[in-house]
């Protein structure tokens, strides 16, 4: 073998293998809150690098106006769901210009303009419904699972006024999803003639699966508008969940679930389950008692997600394909430091290694908080004997879903310097992949209307750039 051929080989053997492209989402690192199907949040492209990069707010309410996700579309430009108190809309936004392009209302959560005006404000940030999970599919079209028990498929069409959104096609499912749900969001879980509509992602056959709030998961065919539905008895689902080839991943405040849906009928059916430790209670810094992740699948081999033990939460790596005998975990790794570990956020998933996060003390931005902080990297041992913490940051990211650049090896965190007078100092901060070590912090302003408030960051489309929702919209840094 050649002296040059071998040293390919080598190099080939150090660069994890990537998601396999989704054939019915956009072909995009930013087609879904957690970047692609496997749920990986990584980019291609790198972020902001310069000390000197360039702030700038995009503001759709003076408070409770939140852009808590961002895709992008074929030639480039954002496509994010802006949740406020009294309404939602899917903006389409020039990145150069932060300018609004056109805007689609979608409908409000149920209860939450009350809730907003009865000072019932945790109840808002209980409920995960309503669409700030959506996915661009590989038309470049906007699936949304609606407050109102829809989905919604919204394309672009052009204009000589512009690009302009346009409903292609909306599925009902009244049918299979109850909705008599109480004005106080905070009761909706009690009563029983009442569900909601978490998110929804398409299969690798091109069926939509949504899950609900109470338990339920279904399949609708967009060609047919056949929708088959089964019910996770006693178990709640607030998180989104991962999609690959052989499956779908997706994690209740019990168990871990691997499903896939009959290749006759379209109905979803368990392949396996495996229980965790939920915990005794709901932490601060957690939205429902378990786990706060997104299953994340990693190396086409794992799936991994945190628990809710005390008194500290473990991250967990399961075997998606066991062998007889074999017990499908690998790992379960505690976290963090005694009373002081949650989180509500998905891992960084990057070839054997998970970056966690710590949302321990954060409860949302109405509130005085109390972060821990912390984010740290496991990597599964090769032999898949188990995993082992490589670093430990102790930096204060309190509540956003972090990204990596799998160019540049750098982690994007959103940091927090507390003030006394919650004139907080918010500032996007990297972090180095290989050594843990903080690289940059770039400020980006002071007070409450800049607080995370559980959105994510996004890094794109062009190079150097990222986006950060925040309670009053999003924030854009970009090196200049």
């Amino acid at each position: 073998m050649s002296a040059c051929k071998a040293g390919l080989l080598a190099l080939l053997s150090l660069t994890p293998a990537l998601a396999s492209e989704h054939p019915f989402m956009l072909h995009s690192d930013a087609n879904n809150m957690h970047s692609d199907s496997s749920a990986t949040d990584t980019h291609a492209v790198r972020g902001p690098e310069r000390a000197d990069a360039e702030v700038r707010r995009f503001q759709f309410g003076a408070l409770a106006g939140e852009c808590a996700g961002f895709t992008f579309d074929k030639n480039h430009r954002i496509v994010t769901v802006c949740v406020k108190a009294s309404r939602s809309e899917l903006i389409l936004i020039d990145p150069a210009t932060l300018s609004v392009l056109d805007r689609f209302e979608i409908p409000a959560r149920q209860g939450t303009y009350r809730a907003v005006f009865a000072l019932r404000i945790d109840s808002i940030f209980l409920d995960t419904s309503g669409g700030s999970y959506f996915y661009l599919d590989h038309e470049g079209r906007a699936v949304v699972a609606t407050a109102d028990r829809r989905i919604l498929r919204i394309k672009q069409v052009r204009t000589s006024e512009g690009p302009r959104f346009v409903l292609d096609r909306e599925y009902s499912l009244a049918e299979h999803v109850p909705g008599d749900c109480p004005k106080r969001p905070d009761l909706a879980a009690k009563a029983p003639g009442c569900d909601k509509v978490t998110t929804a992602l398409p299969d690798w056959q091109g069926l939509i699966w949504f899950v609900t709030r109470k338990g339920r998961v279904g399949t609708l065919d967009p060609e047919s508008s056949r929708i088959q539905v089964i019910r996770l008895k006693g178990e709640e689902i607030q998180n989104s969940f991962a999609v690959a080839e052989d499956g779908v991943y997706l994690v209740t405040d019990k168990a871990l679930y691997r499903l896939a849906a009959s290749a006759k009928t379209g109905k979803p059916g368990i392949v396996w389950r495996e229980a965790y430790d939920r915990g005794t209670r709901r932490k601060i810094g957690q939205v429902a008692q378990g786990s706060g992740t997104t299953p994340t699948l990693l190396d086409s081999r794992y799936v991994a997600i945190a628990d809710n033990a005390e008194p500290r939460i473990n991250a967990l790596v399961y075997r998606r394909q066991a062998r007889p005998g074999e017990s499908r975990l690998i790992c379960k790794v505690p976290v963090f430091e005694t009373d002081r570990s949650a989180t509500d956020n998905s891992f960084v998933g990057f070839g054997r290694s998970l970056i966690v996060e710590n949302n321990s003390g954060y409860r949302h931005a109405f509130t005085t908080n109390n972060p821990v902080g912390g984010i740290l990297r496991i990597d599964i041992r090769p032999d898949e004997s188990g995993c082992d913490i490589v670093w430990q940051n102790p930096a204060i990211s309190p509540s956003t879903v972090l990204k990596m650049s799998r160019e540049s090896r750098l982690i994007y965190a959103y940091t927090v310097e507390a003030h006394p007078i919650r004139r907080d100092l918010w500032s996007l901060t990297t972090i180095d992949f290989h050594t843990g070590r903080t690289v940059l912090s770039i400020p980006v302003g002071r007070g409450m209307r800049l607080d995370n408030n559980w959105g994510s960051i996004a890094l794109g489309p062009e190079p150097g750039t990222a986006l950060i929702g925040t309670l009053s919209g999003f924030v854009q840094v970009r090196d200049r």
